[in-house]
């Protein structure tokens, strides 16, 4: 029950109910523009939703991650979490324009690929800002969100690939892209979920030997 109470209590902060509020009000205007400029039911608003969403996933998760560098685990999971809301939340505007659109990507990527792409550029954001903190400079997180980015999409346009590129996860879904998502998703999780055994006994020796000292 903490864990929902936290997730609940970061929720009804202003900021991210603005962020919220911004990001549902530009894929309203995104869907809305598109369906006007096609003047019919079947357009192809799919592929400017998806990668408005897919963007706005990334740098999020790339901001979150990098902001609770050097926090507790359970604000690293409840932040987490924070961004499997926003890809939830989200998702409805992609299946309305995906239905019109009817792209050659199967729903099942459509649904699964930005969930994985939030997870794992959570993480990454995780591991840049604990290596910018490392070397005490965390105030350059911001530049170094755009770093990664542009890194990606440059690694990408040089080898003629879409192994890296988030905002093509779904438009251009390539199984290699997949495969790194799924991976670094997959450790993502792994960090969040495993159990601190280690700082667990290390506390409970350091209360015993409060303990111990204090019967003396």
């Amino acid at each position: 029950m903490h864990m929902f109470d936290s997730i609940a209590s970061q929720v009804r902060q202003a900021n991210v109910i603005q962020l919220l509020a911004l990001i549902l009000a530009t894929l309203t205007f995104v869907t809305y523009s598109r369906w006007e400029v096609a003047g019919h039911l079947f357009n192809n608003s799919w592929f400017t939703v998806t990668q408005v969403r897919l963007f706005s996933l990334t740098l999020i998760a790339l901001a979150y991650g990098g902001s609770c560098a050097g926090s507790q685990k359970t604000k690293k999971q409840t932040t987490a979490a924070l961004v499997l809301i926003f890809a939830l939340v989200t998702l409805p505007f992609e299946l309305v324009s995906y239905f019109p659109t009817l792209p050659s990507t199967s729903l099942l990527t459509t649904i699964f690929i930005p969930l994985l792409t939030g997870i794992a550029f959570y993480g990454l954001g995780l591991a840049v800002g604990t290596m910018l903190l490392i070397i005490r400079s965390g105030s350059l997180m911001p530049l170094a969100i755009i770093g990664v980015i542009v890194g990606m999409l440059v690694i990408d346009v040089r080898l003629k690939t879409n192994f890296l590129n988030p905002f093509k996860g779904t438009t251009s879904p390539t199984w290699e892209h997949s495969v790194i998502i799924g991976i670094m998703a997959a450790i993502t999780l792994l960090f969040l979920l495993w159990p601190q055994k280690r700082q667990h006994n290390r506390d409970s020796r350091h209360s015993q030997n409060i303990f111990e000292r204090v019967s003396r």
